[in-house]
């Protein structure tokens, strides 16, 4: 399952890079021996991978591993670690720090009837903007699951593999978005329009309120997939960013979070 999810991705890749028909590739090698994952690329042994959930764990953070090094190889595209949305014209990139909500968010507002891109990584072309989808198979904690309204989602994890954490708490993996909510919902590829940063706040109400590019493009640049970043990556950032509508957006459940996306992209 691994082996085809890594190979099916790095096809993916391959295509938006080179703009050719996906090929063949090198999609490295994932092992495990004892209580220790393994990897390696193109033929260079990897560091081991922490996986304390066994195999499949090793599995799932080995493929993060190996995309994450392919990404910082492109030339034409910059991946950013966010989860992509669309609807109309609107396209947007929410960006967020691990276990702030962001696939929680991007599921209800799939079931709201919006497309994505993906929820862990969005491709940009670095001189149009423009963003492409590399949906790979969510990964949704069972603790997610309460804020989920859509039954389809529950159906789904209800079949999916699952790993464990050192805190016992459980995570489905391998969710495919077309086949829960119909291949609809994958965006196709379009300029990018607004870069949303997202936190949730219980304590408070929800807030969208805009931000200064300058401001978003610090913020986003840890975000971006880039090796021994230099000033001219600085500088491609904030006159990317410009080009977008920057929001701060705060609210204390997904619902509340949603209701203002929908607006922002309807009104």
């Amino acid at each position: 399952m691994i082996r085809h999810y890594v190979a099916c991705a790095y096809r993916r890749l391959l295509a938006v890079e080179s703009g050719e028909p996906p090929g063949p590739v090198d999609s490295g090698r994932i092992g495990w021996t004892d209580s220790i994952g393994t990897l390696s690329f193109e033929g260079v042994a990897l560091p081991h991978v922490d996986a304390p959930g066994g195999p499949l764990e090793a599995g799932v953070r080995g493929a993060a591993t190996l995309f994450g090094m392919s990404f910082r190889r492109m030339r034409t595209t910059r991946a950013l670690y966010a989860a992509g949305i669309a609807r109309g014209s609107s396209a947007l990139a929410i960006l967020a720090p691990s276990g702030a909500g962001k696939t929680t968010l991007l599921l209800e507002m799939l079931r709201r009837g919006w497309q994505t891109f993906g929820d862990e990584f969005l491709l940009l072309e670095r001189q149009s903007s423009v963003a492409q989808g590399f949906p790979l198979g969510l990964a949704i904690r069972e603790s997610a699951l309460p804020f989920c309204a859509d039954p389809r989602v529950a159906r789904a994890c209800a079949g999916a593999l699952v790993t464990t954490d050192r805190d016992g708490d459980r995570t489905f993996h391998g969710i495919d978005v077309a086949e829960v909510f119909g291949a609809a919902a994958l965006a196709n590829a379009r300029p990018l329009t607004h870069v949303i940063l997202f936190e949730r706040d219980a304590a408070n109400d929800a807030v969208l309120e805009p931000i200064a590019p300058a401001v978003a493009a610090l913020r986003i640049l840890p975000h971006f997939f880039i090796d021994d970043l230099a000033m001219p990556d600085v500088w491609e950032t904030i006159d990317a960013v410009a080009r977008f509508a920057c929001y701060r957006l705060s609210a204390p459940n997904v619902g509340a979070a949603a209701n203002l996306l929908n607006t922002l992209a309807t009104g």
